[in-house]
């Protein structure tokens, strides 16, 4: 007697849906092949969920919901900021199939909302003040997302070899010790200049008072003119 399957429900295809387009993108979604990986009839797929824009729908929030729920790991601010930021670049390059789904229903900053409150109360609870955790909040998601953006292309991109010559020639005449020449010379790995950008941004956040505002007595003051400008 073949074993049972398992009861059909919204969130059994919805998380089926999901994982075919994670893994060849939203074209790759069909209610043929959905109820092929189910086992089940296409009529039964319709009859929980709807039509498939319906279920794209249904996949879209999936997503984000499970995106948003990033725990903060680490005994410090700087470790416990270090670990939302790598958790969102990890998800984001995971999850690009995903993400160009969300993107084409105008969604994308719903992404983000999880991250940003989560690294605002970590700000927060760091005594930072509210100019500086608004600053920290929009720096480590561009920094996330910029990062992101450059790994994808630099992905798509055939490896480039440095030119050895043309590189000692460019850097000749900064009288760099010979360590450092080849150091520069070596590709660099992706991961490793995250992690460095990211302790080095942190850092920054936690440690640098906040910028001044438009609202901010310095820059209300008149601007003198130069000698010799129109007015």
């Amino acid at each position: 007697m073949p074993p049972a399957r398992d009861p059909l429900t919204p969130g059994g295809i919805v998380a089926v849906a999901l994982r075919l387009v994670e893994e060849g993108g939203p074209d790759a979604l069909s209610m043929r092949k959905l109820a092929a990986e189910l086992g089940v009839a296409v009529t039964a797929i319709y009859w929980h969920v709807g039509n498939r824009e319906a279920l794209l729908d249904a996949v879209v929030e999936e997503a984000i919901a499970e995106m948003g729920a990033i725990e903060p790991v680490g005994s410090t601010p700087q470790a416990r900021l270090e670990s939302v930021a790598s958790t969102l670049h990890d998800q984001l390059l995971a999850h690009s199939h995903v993400i160009e789904l969300i993107s084409d229903r105008g969604l994308t900053s719903r992404v983000f909302l999880g991250a940003r409150a989560v690294l605002a109360a970590e700000l927060a609870a760091a005594s930072l003040d509210p100019e500086s955790i608004a600053l920290g909040v929009h720096a480590i998601q561009l920094h996330v997302v910029g990062s992101v953006v450059l790994e994808r292309r630099a992905a798509r991109l055939p490896a480039q070899l440095v030119d050895d010559g043309a590189w000692r020639s460019a850097v000749g005449s900064a009288g760099l010790d010979e360590a450092v020449v080849a150091a520069l010379a070596r590709p660099a790995l992706r991961t490793e200049v995250f992690e460095f950008s990211t302790r080095a941004l942190v850092t920054a956040v936690l440690q640098s008072p906040s910028m001044p505002t438009m609202a901010s007595p310095m820059l209300a003051e008149p601007i003198e003119p130069r000698k010799g400008a129109s007015p």
